[in-house]
């Protein structure tokens, strides 16, 4: 099964990817021997042919932008009107759109933008933005390097080198595209032509919406020259943010006449502190090292000994429905993914939900409604019952445990591959495994030094009995006789 999802989400070896017979949906979806060259400025020069604003910012070799001058904090350095936006709800109002009824979007909100592109791709240069697709970059080292794109044996080792979930993340795509091909792309192959819409094809263009999409009043839209930047921490660069500028209708000012013209809606890249000429663009970004690699292709810069751990209620609890009411009051789920990074202090929350997974017995009581306001906040910030602090850092460790010992790789040849820093994909995932076996191996001793601790801690009955200034000898006149 794992093979199969592998294969489908693409092994592709270097002059293998071509187009079969048919218009060709631009050059970036030709692989041909050698390295494959865009035009310089051909992102740049497409914009300002099809209305948008472009100011001091050029194309690297990747397809991305780099400041080429000085810019100053809230300048507008690209702006692109709404109308040149790809989203689902272009995707959906186009002739594709009917055809979509149904589809459960296993992937996400990149799948609809992967398949935008996909259908403008088919028109080829009947497709307002050809000139945009001939832009991005292929598939390959040096261009289009992302994990989605990688070959099966590299996205195994990924798959061993995190606690991201790839294999799932490969098998949502693989889910999607099976739809996809069992429905719109078998009842219209005049639309969906298979040289087009295939496998590979998809991969590439989920790669592209994974690594360029840019969320703008709450929806994920391509945004051309907008979301062609890095992302702050995979690389050092010019800050900078993308947001949306409303449209203005314009019209008379009693200050020096006309108001201006009407301005329509618009995607605008702003320059923040620190940009400087000569070096990538970068939008902020909240990343995990994992994260960084998986969309961008490139770990965070300065950023490592982080990771992510998923915490599960069991299904089989029987006390499951009032530990998910905790849970919900709580803006947390049954199902909770937690960051852990070394030698982080704020690791109380996670205590909190290790406790709460670990109430059983007779401690139970504590779920009763009469507590429900406080149990979060106050009951489970401290130790509950020595039985319970037990089973909730050893539960924590197993966890840690298991994450560290299904990584692939030794540590002391992670250590020297990532200190070496050749920027090849295996050296790339040394340095994941490093930095998340550090965040584990630091939360196992913080939970190993918590549990050495229990037995001398204040739990619940002493806390409260102290509360209640009842711990200490009751005195004769306290005694009420029976």
């Amino acid at each position: 099964m794992a093979r199969a999802v592998f294969a489908l989400a693409l092994a592709l070896a270097p002059g293998a990817w071509g187009v079969a017979a048919g218009r060709a949906p631009g050059r970036v979806l030709h692989r041909s021997r050698g390295a494959v060259r865009m035009a310089d400025g051909a992102l740049v020069d497409w914009l300002r042919a099809s209305g948008a604003t472009v100011s001091g910012v050029a194309q690297q070799r990747d397809g991305l932008l780099e400041l080429q001058r000085d810019a100053r904090p809230g300048e507008e350095l690209v702006s692109v009107p709404d109308a040149l936006h790809l989203s689902e709800a272009s995707l959906r109002a186009n002739v594709v759109g009917s055809f979509l009824d149904g589809w459960p979007m296993a992937a996400g909100e990149h799948a609809p933008l992967a398949l935008a592109l996909l259908h403008e791709s088919f028109l080829a240069d009947a497709s307002p933005w050809a000139g945009y697709i001939r832009a991005l970059p292929p598939a390959g080292e040096g261009s289009l390097d992302v994990p989605l794109l990688w070959s099966d044996a590299e996205q195994a080792e990924l798959s061993a080198s995190t606690t991201l979930p790839v294999r799932a993340l490969l098998a949502e795509l693989a889910a999607d595209y099976a739809w996809l091909s069992a429905g719109p792309f078998a009842q219209a192959p005049d639309l969906f032509p298979p040289h087009v819409y295939s496998p590979q094809r998809y991969a590439w263009a989920h790669a592209v919406a994974l690594s360029r999409a840019v969320r703008l009043d709450g929806k994920l839209v391509l945004a051309p020259g907008v979301g062609d930047v890095a992302r702050s921490g995979s690389a050092r660069g010019a800050s900078a943010s993308a947001e949306r500028r409303q449209p203005s209708a314009g019209g008379f000012s009693f200050f020096g006449g006309g108001g201006g013209a009407a301005k329509p809606g618009a995607a605008v890249l702003v320059a923040r502190e620190g940009a400087r000429p000569g070096a990538p663009l970068a939008l902020e970004a909240d990343l995990s090292p994992a994260e960084c690699l998986w969309a961008h292709g490139r770990l965070p810069v300065g950023r490592s000994g982080e990771c992510e751990l998923r915490l599960v209620v069991p299904p089989s609890d029987r006390l499951l429905a009032d530990k998910a009411e905790v849970l919900s009051q709580a803006g947390l789920s049954t199902s909770q993914l937690w960051t852990l990074r070394s030698g982080a202090l704020e690791r109380e929350e996670l205590l909190k939900y290790l406790r709460l997974v670990a109430l059983r017995g007779g401690d139970a009581f504590i779920l009763e409604p009469v507590f429900a306001a406080d149990l979060w906040p106050q009951h489970l910030a401290a130790p509950f019952s020595r039985l319970n602090e037990d089973e909730a850092c050893g539960l924590g460790i197993e966890l840690c445990t298991a994450a560290v010992t299904a990584m692939c790789g030794d540590a002391q040849a992670d250590a020297a591959a990532a200190a070496a820093s050749d920027g090849s994909r295996s050296a790339r995932m040394a340095a994941l495994r490093v930095g998340e076996r550090a965040a584990l191996l630091d939360s196992m001793r913080w939970l190993e030094e918590e549990r050495a601790l229990n037995g001398g801690k204040e739990y619940y009955q002493e806390r409260r009995l102290r509360e209640l200034n009842l711990n200490r000898p009751i005195s004769d006149d306290e005694i009420v006789p029976a």
